[in-house]
């Protein structure tokens, strides 16, 4: 009776865990959360499919900055992994990852920053990973003069919204009554060419708070001044000229980002008035006109007020889709403090400020600048690691997915609730929510193929299901 009831109990438990698994668990690999960041996948189609990372490692000696892209088949068993070691100045060169694009259904191109104090020397250099070859190309992009390690200067990236053109402003170091000088270097993605190559003198106190490109490969420089009064200014650079696009003197912007409308190309951001008392600085939404050098339409914003400390309201994702503007946002905001390394060798941990991601939602707006609809996403859970999002969307075949805290849905822009394809089971989804990394997902619909992405203590795996097998 006893053997009996063993049995029976191990059979039951064993289908308990085999219900609370979520399909496929692929085999785990090594993760470091750390230090490996801005991942996602990239260069997927029907046979296989990338997951990027790059690791920022600051410091001399062995510290290296690398890029890694490991391979998955289709059922997403790691097949082999790829690893780009950032160019070396010296034997103290610091390095820095400044973001990465697909060209193309086959390539991808990542963007470095090698510096050294001891050379005096900075340089950018762009590499390409090729699918078919399974190489790396690297390419030096531009090459600075810098005083020192600290007095190095600041880079800035960006790669226009078609994916067309991608560059860098570089901000020289300067004293408060030097002139303020920053490079602007913009390639065209197809060719490799370069269609600005420009240095902007500036003669006031202002610093370039954020660089943007156009679909047409102009340049957007978002500066700021902070003094007695917080000012900023918007600049316009091409090949040619430079031409300032005003802005009312009490409107400041946070990160503009370029988009187009036929052949009209405006500009989103989220910003806030200095005038009156305000219950954040991402209260208002805009579109302006950069033809026209004005503000479209200027929107409130009021479901970010109830958070506290928010930090930032950060843009995941914008389309042009059905007559509407639909931009998927989500907020960081201070959560605690937390312990973290100063850097990948050192033994001792400090104390840092903790951020969450959450509060996440769709805002749409038409045409003309106006909101139509904001509406929230789910989102269950705060993790404190920097990949952990509150969600991942894809745009396809002109349909919205969504994978959240709940699982993996079809957003309904105008509707309050979603049809959700998948639903993770609740034992597993409450107790070890901080596995799920939402924003690793990947649903092929003509198969009706899901893959998802957990990760713990040092590993991650992929899973993968069919979803019409709940």
């Amino acid at each position: 009776m006893c053997k009996l009831l063993t049995v029976i109990i191990l059979i039951f438990t064993a289908n308990i865990a085999r219900a609370q698994t979520n399909g496929n668990e692929n085999q785990m690999f090594d993760f470091d959360e750390a230090f490996e960041q801005d991942v996602k996948f990239v260069l997927s189609d029907n046979y296989s499919h990338y997951l990027f990372s790059a690791n920022n490692t600051y410091g001399i000696g062995a510290n290296k900055g690398v890029a890694i892209l490991r391979k998955f088949d289709q059922k997403s068993q790691l097949l082999d992994q790829y690893i780009l070691n950032f160019p070396q100045i010296d034997d103290r060169t610091a390095y820095s990852y400044l973001g990465s694009f697909e060209m193309d259904k086959d390539r991808l191109m990542i963007l470095s920053e090698s510096l050294s104090g001891k050379a005096k020397k900075k340089e950018i250099h762009y590499h390409i990973f090729d699918k078919k070859t399974g190489e790396f190309k690297t390419t030096l992009l531009n090459s600075f003069t810098v005083e020192s390690d600290y007095k190095s200067g600041t880079i800035l990236f960006s790669v226009s919204h078609n994916r067309k053109y991608f560059g860098i402003a570089f901000r020289e170091h300067a004293g408060r009554k030097d002139p303020k000088i920053t490079h602007i270097t913009v390639m065209q993605t197809d060719g490799l060419t370069k269609s600005i190559e420009k240095k902007v003198t500036f003669d006031d106190n202002f610093f370039d708070k954020s660089f943007e490109l156009t679909n047409s490969g102009k340049a957007i420089l978002l500066r700021r001044l902070y003094g007695m009064k917080i000012q900023n200014t918007l600049l316009e650079v091409n090949s040619t000229n430079e031409r300032e696009l005003p802005l009312d003197e009490n409107m400041l912007l946070q990160h503009p980002v370029a988009i187009s409308i036929g052949q009209k190309e405006y500009l989103v951001d989220f910003n806030y008035t200095t005038k009156g008392i305000r219950s954040n600085d991402f209260n208002k939404i805009m579109l302006y006109d950069i033809e026209a050098a004005q503000v479209v339409k200027n929107n409130d914003v009021k479901v970010f007020n109830p958070i506290p400390e928010l930090k930032d309201i950060i843009i995941r994702r914008i389309d042009i889709l059905n007559e509407r503007i639909n931009i998927f946002v989500e907020a960081k905001y201070k959560d605690g403090t937390k312990a973290a390394k100063s850097n990948a060798l050192s033994a001792v941990e400090i104390s840092v400020d903790a951020y969450g991601y959450g509060h996440p939602h769709v805002i749409s707006m038409d045409y003309n600048g106006a909101v139509q609809n904001i509406k929230p996403l789910k989102r269950a859970f705060t993790n404190l690691s920097e990949i952990h999002r509150s969600f991942g969307v894809s745009l396809v075949n002109g349909n919205y997915y969504l994978a959240d805290d709940y699982g993996f849905c079809q957003v309904n822009l105008d509707a309050q609730e979603d049809a959700y394809l998948y639903s993770r089971n609740p034992n597993d989804s409450y107790v070890n929510n901080k596995l799920w990394v939402n924003q690793l997902s990947i649903y092929k619909p003509d198969s009706k193929e899901l893959i998802l992405t957990k990760s713990n203590n040092g590993k991650m795996w992929l899973i993968h299901r069919n979803v019409e097998n709940k």
